[in-house]
């Protein structure tokens, strides 16, 4: 694997330092396929669900086995196929998660699509941490942040891009057409992977469940626990997202769609930052910047109520929407940079663990918003919920610092 990571680095260089190397980009085709389909089909829910003849609570279950099948998969079937060829474990991941989808498209009952939905979340939870660890390696070391960030920043663009236009394609043409979207997508992406991927062999950490040992370190426990804490504290608020910005802004679907728009330029850009940051900036200085920008995504939701619909209460609901997300997205590229640096030696179990800790954010998030919406008077107020554990994710940060501990430094 050396000698073949090695021409790749060497060729990547050969383009002048960019991070723009065809193979990068094809890696970014993959995960965008990946986050258009964690996505696509929630706005094609209602239909779904009507089609299928089981309530919208219940074609929900289709999020939760998906979310599960990839938080307690991604860390374990990473760990088991580290024998694999990489480039063969990609296609062969892309390649279930396409499959799946295009199945998806015609299954006729609702339990056969729960279990489609779980075997698709095998790909998912195989192909991000696999496709994240390949392109750091493909990267010279002082573009490595900026290789990961590329590839990461496909799941922010299947949030401006692909989440529209899959649940246009569902409104045209059905919620079946949306799945046969992202099936095709992922065809694409296969085969890309064929034709442009080097043949890169398995890594030298160790394989199998011994390298979940890893799991053990506290400086991994650490980072990986900062992003659960911090997309937990976003996703309070932003599992209500659409009636969340139209009781703050007054405004209708168009208007919301336009600020969320703008939060997935947020997230695109928030994603690049870190993994430049990642690169040429203190680590440890970013995080502490990302926990306040997370809060300032957040906070500034309640503040804003008792002027609801106001010019005011608008430019700050895309404030802090743009905000809360960049902040939120550069988060990911930095913590796998520094988890790669602290546990080199188990590069896929802990970009694993990253991919799971995000899923598993989403969830609690969602979870606490439910809860919190039978107590709180309106969504307005999940800011304030929110914030309160983004104050939490800010003073780890801010002690990680101070105590000059779980950074690759000190790991």
């Amino acid at each position: 694997m050396t000698a073949d990571i090695t021409e790749s680095q060497d060729e990547l260089a050969d383009t002048g330092g960019s991070v723009w190397d065809i193979r990068l980009v094809v890696l970014t085709l993959g995960t965008f396929m990946v986050g258009t389909g964690n996505l696509v089909f929630i706005g094609v829910l209602g239909e779904l669900a009507s089609d299928l003849s089981v309530t919208e609570g219940t074609a929900g279950v289709l999020v939760t086995v998906y979310a599960a099948t990839v938080v307690v998969g991604s860390p374990i079937l990473v760990s088991v196929t580290g024998s694999v060829t990489r480039k063969r474990l990609l296609l062969g991941s892309v390649l279930v998660y396409a499959i799946t989808n295009l199945t998806a498209a015609v299954l006729p009952t609702f339990r056969l699509l729960v279990l489609d939905r779980a075997v698709m979340g095998v790909g998912s939870a195989l192909y991000t941490p696999v496709a994240v660890a390949v392109a750091a390696d493909l990267a010279p070391a002082e573009k490595r942040g900026q290789a990961i960030s590329l590839v990461m920043s496909g799941l922010t663009v299947a949030f401006v891009v692909g989440l529209p236009l899959g649940t246009a394609i569902g409104g045209y043409f059905g919620w079946r057409a949306t799945f046969a979207f992202v099936g095709i997508t992922g065809l694409l992406a296969f085969l890309g992977l064929q034709v442009f991927f080097p043949v890169i062999e398995t890594t030298s950490e160790a394989a199998g469940l011994r390298s979940v040992a890893a799991l053990r370190r506290p400086a991994i426990a650490i980072n990986v626990g900062l992003i659960v804490l911090e997309f937990a504290s976003t996703f309070v608020a932003v599992s209500f997202v659409g009636p969340l910005l139209r009781s703050i802004t007054g405004f209708g679907t168009r208007g919301v769609t336009i600020i969320q728009f703008l939060l997935g330029i947020g997230g695109i850009v928030g994603t690049m930052l870190g993994g430049y940051g990642s690169d040429n900036w203190d680590t440890s200085n970013m995080l502490i910047g990302i926990a306040i920008g997370v809060i300032l995504g957040l906070l500034p939701l309640w503040l804003v109520q008792p002027v609801s619909g106001s010019l005011l209460a608008i430019a700050t609901a895309i404030f802090a929407s743009v905000v809360g997300a960049g902040s939120l997205f550069a988060l990911l590229p930095i913590q796998q940079s520094r988890l790669l640096q602290i546990a080199p030696d188990s590069r896929n179990v802990v970009l694993a663990l990253t991919v799971s800790a995000v899923f598993l954010g989403l969830a609690l998030g969602s979870t606490i918003g439910s809860a919190a919406l039978t107590q709180v008077e309106s969504y307005g107020n999940l800011g304030a919920v929110g914030a309160a554990f983004g104050g939490v994710g800010l003073l780890i940060t801010v002690l990680m610092k101070s105590g000059n501990f779980a950074s690759p430094s000190t790991a």
